[in-house]
C-alpha cells in the first residue's frame, strides 16, 4: 500500500508541474503579444476649409496620444492621412513622418510629439465634400484610424461673405505656463464660442518691467507652444488671443512663470487608486509630492491587461481622475500614471489595487486544467 501511495503522489506531482509549465508558457506568449500594442488613433481630428486666395485649402488638425520616447522611436512613427469623396471609400493620400521640429524635449533625453499636428490638403476643388481619417504607424504596424470627419469646401465667395450670426471667439481658457531649462511651455483649452472656426492663436509676452510683445502667431488652431526665447531665472508674463473670421477675442487670463536649470521632472502622482464599475473603471490620484519646481501640465495614463505590461493609453489635463469607459466586461486591467511638467515626464505611479484578475488568465488556468485531465485520463489506460 505504501508503494502504491507514493506512486500516486509522484503522478499527481507530475501533473501539477506539467500543468504549471503549460500555463506559464501560454501566459508568456500572451504577454509578448500584449507588449507589442499599436499606437492609438489621434484625438480630436478636425478639418476646415480656408480661402487663401486665389485657392481654397482644407486644414486638418489632430492631437497625438504618444508618450515620451527616444528620438529614434519618434522618427519611426508616421502619420497616415486618408481621404475620399464618399465616407465608405477612403484612400491613402499622405504618409508623413513626425519631423524633428514638431517634437518637444522631455526629461531623460527623450522626446514627445507636440499636442497638435497640422496637415494642409491643397489638392481639392471647390463645392465638394471630402471625408478624412488619420492613423499612426510604426515598425509593428498601423494602429486604428480615427472616426471619419466630413469637410465641405465651398466657393471662396461663400467663405468671404457668410458671416451671419457669427461673433468673435471667447479667449483661450485654462492657460498654464510651465518652466523648464531655457524654455517655457504654454498650454490652453480649445473650447471657443463665436460660431466660427478659430483660425489663429496670438501669444503675447512681457518681462517683469516690460510691455507686451507679440511672440507667436499660429496659422491654425493649436493647443500648446514652447517659448525658447527666454532666460533662466527671469519671470515672464503671457496673454493669449483667439482669432476667427469676425475678429479678435478678449484677452485671456495672464499667467507667469520662469525658466530654470534647477527644475527637475516631477515625482509620481500620489495615492493612485482604481475602482471597478459595471461599464467603466474609475481612476483617481493626488498631485505629486514634488512637482520638480515646475507646473504640472498634464498626466499620462498607461494601461495593460497584465501587471507590468502597461503601455501608453491616454493623456489627460491637470486633473486628478479619469473614467475609462473603453473596457470589456470580465477583462482585468492594470494602470499606472505619470505627471508631466515643463521639464518632462516623471516616473509612473502604480495603482494600489488592479481592476481584477485579467480575463485571459482564467483562460490559461482552464487550458492547464484540461491538459492535466488529459494526462490523467491517458495514464489510466
Amino acid at each position: 500500500m505504501e508503494i502504491a501511495y507514493h506512486g500516486k503522489a509522484r503522478k499527481l506531482l507530475s501533473i501539477v508541474i506539467i500543468g504549471t509549465i503549460v500555463g506559464m508558457l501560454l501566459l508568456g506568449w500572451a504577454n509578448i503579444g500584449m507588449a507589442q500594442e499599436l499606437y492609438p488613433a489621434p484625438d480630436n481630428l478636425i478639418g476646415v476649409s480656408y480661402y487663401n486666395g486665389p485657392n481654397n485649402y482644407i486644414y486638418l488638425n489632430c492631437e497625438m496620444n504618444i508618450p515620451s520616447l527616444p528620438i529614434t522611436a519618434i522618427q519611426d512613427i508616421n502619420l497616415l492621412i486618408y481621404r475620399g469623396e464618399t465616407s465608405d471609400n477612403l484612400t491613402l493620400i499622405a504618409n508623413l513622418g513626425l519631423p524633428i521640429g514638431n517634437v518637444q524635449q522631455a526629461g531623460g533625453g527623450d522626446y514627445y510629439p507636440s499636442a497638435d499636428y497640422v496637415y494642409v490638403d491643397r489638392n481639392i476643388v471647390i463645392e465638394h465634400t471630402y471625408y478624412y481619417q488619420v492613423s499612426l504607424m510604426d515598425s509593428i504596424g498601423e494602429g486604428p484610424r480615427t472616426d471619419t470627419i466630413e469637410v465641405y469646401n465651398p466657393s471662396p465667395v461663400i467663405v468671404e461673405i457668410d458671416t451671419t450670426g457669427l461673433t468673435v471667439p471667447s479667449p483661450p481658457q485654462n492657460v498654464t505656463a510651465a518652466g523648464g531649462n531655457g524654455q517655457i511651455i504654454l498650454t490652453w483649452d480649445t473650447s471657443f464660442d463665436g460660431g466660427s472656426m478659430v483660425t489663429e492663436i496670438r501669444i503675447y509676452r512681457r518681462a517683469t518691467a516690460g510691455t507686451n510683445s507679440l511672440i507667436h502667431t499660429s496659422d491654425t488652431l493649436i493647443t500648446s507652444y514652447i517659448d525658447t526665447g527666454v532666460d533662466n531665472q527671469q519671470t515672464y508674463y503671457y496673454t493669449l488671443y483667439a482669432v476667427n473670421i469676425s475678429g479678435w477675442s478678449n484677452v485671456s487670463a495672464e499667467v507667469s512663470t520662469m525658466a530654470s536649470d534647477a527644475y527637475t521632472i516631477p515625482s509620481p502622482p500620489q495615492n493612485l487608486r482604481v475602482s471597478i464599475g459595471e461599464v467603466q473603471n474609475n481612476l483617481s490620484w493626488e498631485t505629486p509630492e514634488d512637482n520638480g519646481g515646475s507646473t504640472i501640465i498634464y498626466y499620462n495614463i498607461y494601461r495593460g491587461t497584465a501587471e507590468g505590461q502597461e503601455t501608453f493609453y491616454q493623456k489627460v489635463g491637470n486633473v486628478q481622475g479619469y473614467a475609462d469607459t473603453n473596457v470589456v466586461a470580465g477583462q482585468g486591467y492594470y494602470y499606472t500614471v505619470s505627471a508631466v511638467n515643463g521639464v518632462g515626464e516623471g516616473p509612473q505611479a502604480e495603482a494600489e489595487t488592479s481592476s481584477g484578475i485579467p480575463g485571459f488568465t482564467w483562460g490559461i488556468a482552464i487550458i492547464a486544467v484540461l491538459f492535466a485531465c488529459l494526462i490523467v485520463g491517458a495514464s489510466k489506460k
